[in-house]
């Protein structure tokens, strides 16, 4: 009888210690493994990096500063007020913090399926340009409705997102020349020379720039020719070996 008593004990004993064990399993805290960086802030439903804001807010007061310093004497001699165009130029930047608050509610993701109508849409702006005469205080053809859009200013933006879609959706695929390579270059090519047309050398060769880093930073082969004809080399080397 002692013996059974004990064992029955020991087994209560048992259990009860597995209940406490389990309780204080599912009372613990599970720990969080992506934790938010310092850094970022839930603003409305946006997650917001601080450093990068700030780094946009000195940006965007340097350009103020400069735009005020260098039109306050055009400014009073066309409109009589040497603050006109710096005014001009605040309206521009609250509806670009607007449309910039707007934009960072909406998921980047989604930009994937609607980024090939924007791009479709800038080429389309470009292509009016220069069916546009040209304006003679800039000798060319940079700006659509009284100089107010900048087909190439959006072409920048577009072709970055659309970029970072098409070289996520190839993944290894783009180190093929036909696959990676050929389609790059029609479309980067296409663009900038629209650009050029205007012309506009300096976005162009921005675009051309941010784009060529974009494709290689990806993973695309810099000598997808001549690396090819390398391994072709070295397959017929081994198979002569072999035989």
């Amino acid at each position: 009888m002692a013996s059974a008593d004990d064992a029955f004990q020991e087994d209560l004993l048992i259990d009860l210690s597995t209940v406490t064990v389990t309780s204080a399993q599912r009372a613990r805290p599970t720990p969080d493994v992506n934790p938010r960086p310092a850094s970022r802030w839930k603003i409305i439903g946006a997650e917001v990096d601080v450093y990068l804001l700030l780094v946009v807010g000195v940006l965007l007061a340097i350009g103020l500063m400069m735009v005020f310093s260098t039109t306050f004497d055009w400014s009073y001699a066309e409109y009589g007020s040497p603050v006109t165009i710096f005014l001009q130029q605040v309206r521009s930047l609250i509806v670009g913090l607007v449309v910039m608050a707007v934009l960072a509610l909406i998921d980047y993701r989604r930009w994937r399926h609607w980024i090939v109508f924007v791009m479709l849409g800038v080429i389309f702006l470009l292509i009016v340009l220069l069916t546009l005469p040209e304006d003679p205080r800039f000798g060319g053809r940079r700006a659509l409705i009284n100089n107010s859009i900048q087909p190439g200013e959006f072409a920048q933006l577009a072709l970055v997102i659309y970029l970072a879609a098409w070289l996520a959706g190839k993944r290894t695929r783009i180190r093929k020349l036909t696959y990676g390579l050929v389609p790059f270059s029609l479309l980067v090519g296409f663009v900038c020379a629209l650009i050029v047309l205007q012309p506009d050398i300096s976005t162009a060769g921005l675009i051309f720039v941010t784009s060529v880093a974009m494709f290689f930073l990806a993973g695309a082969d810099p000598h997808p020719v001549g690396g090819r004809g390398r391994g072709g080399a070295l397959d017929g080397l081994a198979d002569h070996d072999a035989a």
